[in-house]
């Protein structure tokens, strides 16, 4: 019995790992996808506030939080 449950938490432990590094790796993958899509655009990044600053129309503000999000 003892070894049953040893066996499901382990499986348990495994899977919640696999999904953190699936979670790490799409949010590293959003990261740099929205980077590359902001440099093509031919926008510039100012330091002072960390906004993009975009010749054309406005200033696009960038949540580095949630870069998914829309």
């Amino acid at each position: 019995m003892l070894k049953t449950i040893r066996k499901i938490l382990l499986k348990i432990d495994c899977i919640e790992r696999a999904a953190s590094a699936h979670q790490t790796q799409q949010s590293e993958k959003r990261y740099h996808e929205h980077w590359a899509q902001l440099m093509r655009s031919g926008n510039t990044i100012r330091e002072e506030d960390k906004s993009a600053e975009d010749h054309v129309d406005h200033q696009v503000f960038i949540d580095s939080v949630n870069w998914g999000g829309m």
